[in-house]
């Protein structure tokens, strides 16, 4: 279980992101694709982002839900 301080610092620094680049393996190729993503996080720190049912990444993640998800880069 994390700790509340642990979570303040986590929730503080989701809170100076809007986008995330998640990536996902096209199962037809098994080749890697990213894309990026608005997100938000919920109370229990669970990733929320949304996608149409005709993207790459949805199609992908039926097949193969593991991901990267990143967050948090500077130009």
């Amino acid at each position: 279980m994390i700790d509340d301080q642990i979570k303040i610092n986590i929730r503080d620094f989701l809170k100076n992101y809007q986008i995330a680049v998640i990536s996902t393996v096209d199962t037809e190729n098994n080749k890697p694709e990213s894309a990026a993503v608005a997100f938000a996080e919920k109370d229990d720190l669970s990733i929320i982002f949304g996608t149409s049912n005709r993207s790459r990444k949805y199609k992908n993640l039926q097949k193969n839900p593991n991901v990267s998800f990143v967050i948090g880069w500077s130009s």
